[in-house]
C-alpha cells in the first residue's frame, strides 16, 4: 500500500488526489492520513 500513496503524492499535482485514488480504488481519506503520518516516520 506504500507504493500507492507514494504514487499518489508523487502525481497529485498533474492529476489530482481524487482522480488518482478512483483509478486505484483506494480512499481519499486513507491517502490523507498516511501524509499526516509522515512526519512520524
Amino acid at each position: 500500500m506504500t507504493r500507492r500513496w507514494g504514487f499518489i503524492s508523487d502525481h497529485r499535482a498533474d492529476f489530482g488526489v481524487q482522480r488518482i485514488c478512483r483509478v486505484l480504488e483506494v480512499s481519499r481519506s486513507g491517502f490523507y492520513r498516511w501524509l499526516a503520518g509522515a512526519k512520524a516516520r
